[in-house]
């Protein structure tokens, strides 16, 4: 296991320690929560399912639930998105006016987190970083995010660094890439969000296109980017009427012009609106 250290600005490391020197969550810091936050360790879960092998070296993906990942990538443990609350537990969201998420994760939450060295946030909806994330996702933990989070993580008591161009994390550099979280007038109501490109020696090039549209900037990044795995939130989610995230069809393309890569959909289920 380990921990990321800010080696010089823009450049980390993995310091690799023993589990006491993680401070990873436990029982004692679920006690020490506040009691409505307590509901997300009460029940138990079953183990997560060993991991398929890929057919890559290293890198892996991992589906939790809806847009939450676990990523190794050039032997970092990233955690994506992490929407952590039980069944229920975060507002309707969309056109949708069902409660989210509509299952409840397929593990425990300590699985989720085991062994993570770094956290991912593309964007602060609900669906992609929850109340309970800001209660149990452990604050020694480094979180990555688009320069405009910064702050409300900061103020959680999160380590947090703005992914404002690119960033050296461990062995891996990742790239912010532009993304639209809808078209038109819907935009400014769903704020900015971000696309990210994993590159490494010896690993397959990774673009996560996150909670966008297919548009413009998208197409640009697969036609220059040419990567190896693409990860794209597909479940045609709609707000005031229009799509936000990309539908079937929308991946479809996705898959047609990048023919030789690998497409994951990921943002099918587990919430209401999409």
């Amino acid at each position: 296991m380990g921990t990321m250290r800010e080696r010089t600005p823009g450049t980390w490391e993995l310091v690799v320690c023993d589990r006491d020197g993680l401070s990873p969550p436990g029982e004692q810091e679920a006690k020490s929560l506040p009691d409505h936050r307590n509901i997300y360790r009460s029940a138990p879960r079953p183990r997560c399912a060993k991991r398929h092998r890929s057919s890559f070296d290293e890198m892996d993906l991992r589906l939790i639930r809806n847009a939450t990942l676990r990523l190794r990538f050039a032997g970092t443990e990233f955690l994506i998105d992490p929407m952590l609350g039980v069944r229920g537990s975060i507002r309707a969201m969309g056109d949708s006016t069902e409660r989210n998420p509509t299952i409840d994760l397929p593990c425990s939450i300590d699985d989720v987190l085991e062994g993570v060295d770094v956290v991912l946030v593309s964007h602060l909806h609900p669906d992609h970083f929850d109340e309970a994330a800001f209660g149990v996702v452990p604050r020694n933990l480094p979180v990555f995010c688009q320069p405009g989070d910064t702050d409300k993580l900061t103020a959680a008591g999160f380590t947090s660094t703005p992914l404002d161009g690119p960033t050296t994390i461990g062995r891996a550099n990742v790239t912010p890439v532009a993304a639209s979280h809808g078209s038109e007038s819907i935009v400014e109501r769903m704020g900015s969000v971000l696309g990210l490109v994993f590159r490494a020696d010896d690993e397959p090039t990774l673009y996560w296109a996150g909670d966008t549209i297919l548009c413009d900037p998208v197409r640009e990044t697969l036609a220059v980017v040419q990567p190896n795995v693409i990860v794209t939130h597909s479940g045609g989610a709609t707000a005031a009427g229009q799509t936000i995230i990309m539908n079937v069809a929308d991946t479809l393309e996705v898959a047609l012009a990048a023919p030789n890569a690998t497409v994951i959909a990921v943002h099918l289920e587990a919430v209401g609106h999409a």
